[in-house]
């Protein structure tokens, strides 16, 4: 929380975005050995050139389009991001730097309205199983790598309103790849499978998989970042 209230401090009196990056990771550089670390990562989240990373984001993306677009039953769509300035800062005074995979990444929305929420729910888990096994063969060259799972415990109004299956889903050795955070939501109801790639020279990627239906509580509902960090950001 000290953290955050030294990020807001330097929020209220800047005067652009920029301003505010340069003044509060100056700050952060003279804050002893830890913030100093946390500064060098901001300052190449900053200074990087972007496009490099976004175009393996959206290779990515083409070579999971490639994958689904015969496999699927129901329409989907895929969109890419960057992690908000505010965001990875979070992250940063929360993990250790090399425990954030989750810089860039993009989204695979399944449409349930066709097929239904549990055929969606059920099948986001073959796409997961379908992107570990084909991203890895040598025609995409990617790793995948081993995560963790920290889930929450929604109150019951919140699991009253999303759909979780019953019955634990059997991902056989795909288990340790993936973040299964729809059998095991977090505490504001947020739902998905995630999985982080690793490209050939070392950028992660992560994989957000959910159906639309997630997708709709994630950005509009309890799940929406926005109004879980209040007031912090």
């Amino acid at each position: 929380m000290e953290d955050m209230e030294m990020l807001k401090s330097y929020l209220i009196p800047a005067e652009t975005p920029n301003d505010f990056r340069a003044t509060y990771i100056n700050a952060l550089s003279s804050s002893g050995p830890i913030q100093a670390n946390r500064a060098n990562a901001l300052r190449n989240y900053v200074k990087h050139d972007p496009q490099r990373k976004l175009n393996q984001v959206a290779l990515a993306e083409k070579n999971s389009l490639k994958i689904l677009e015969n496999k699927l039953p129901c329409s989907f769509m895929i969109n890419g991001r960057k992690k908000a300035f505010i965001k990875y800062t979070k992250k940063l005074h929360q993990k250790d730097i090399e425990d954030i995979h989750d810089l860039y990444g993009f989204q695979i929305i399944l449409n349930d309205i066709t097929i239904g929420k549990e055929a969606a729910t059920l099948l986001c888990y073959d796409v997961a199983k379908w992107l570990i096994h084909d991203m890895q063969t040598p025609k995409y060259r990617y790793y995948v790598i081993k995560v963790k799972t920290k889930s929450g415990n929604p109150p019951e109004d919140i699991r009253n309103q999303i759909f979780i299956p019953e019955q634990e889903i059997n991902l056989g050795g795909h288990s340790p790849f993936v973040k299964n955070y729809i059998q095991n939501p977090k505490s504001n109801g947020y739902q998905a499978l995630h999985i982080v790639l690793r490209t050939p020279d070392g950028m992660d990627i992560e994989v957000q998989i959910k159906t639309l239906s997630m997708y709709k509580w994630a950005e509009s509902g309890l799940a929406n970042h926005e109004e879980v960090y209040k007031p912090e950001d």
